[in-house]
């Protein structure tokens, strides 16, 4: 009777359990990802400068952002493991001068930006911008008559 009564109380709790240990280990397989390594800190100040003025999403038009596909990506994440992110791109490419940033495409842009903001919140990665083409404009043309002549200042 009593074996009969412990056997009854653990098939009724185990549900519970696995379910729980079930849940744990998923929320564990994401968490294991946030990196928070300072990459962006190792980049000369003029790219970190580029970078913040680039990951400042109220500068795009907004339906510029909801048809980019292809997203600039600093994290400390190894390259085979970023499709496990919140964002979870469909592919991923080294940038060749800059250790830890990555190109993300996105099959699908329309929930890119969403994607990439939440993993920057979970600590997945420290910055994302667009990868859109822009017109650079001057913001000042000198009214020197031999500034053409000055080919160092052009």
């Amino acid at each position: 009777m009593r074996l009969a009564s412990i056997l009854l109380v653990l098939i009724l709790i185990s549900p519970q359990v696995w379910g729980s240990q079930t849940e744990n280990s998923q929320h564990e397989d994401r968490s294991s990802l946030a990196v928070s390594n300072g990459i962006l800190e190792t980049y000369p100040m003029e790219v970190r400068i580029a970078f913040a003025r680039a990951s400042d999403m109220d500068s795009y038009e907004e339906n510029v952002i909801s048809q980019t596909e292809s997203w600039g990506v600093v994290t400390g994440i190894p390259i085979e493991e970023h499709y496990r992110t919140v964002a979870g791109p469909d592919s991923s490419e080294p940038v060749r001068f800059l250790k830890g940033s990555y190109i993300w495409t996105f099959t699908d842009p329309s929930g890119a930006l969403e994607g990439l903001s939440r993993s920057l919140d979970a600590g997945e990665i420290e910055v994302f911008v667009p990868q859109v083409k822009m017109r650079a404009t001057p913001q000042l043309v000198p009214n020197d008559p031999e500034f053409d002549e000055q080919w160092h200042l052009n």
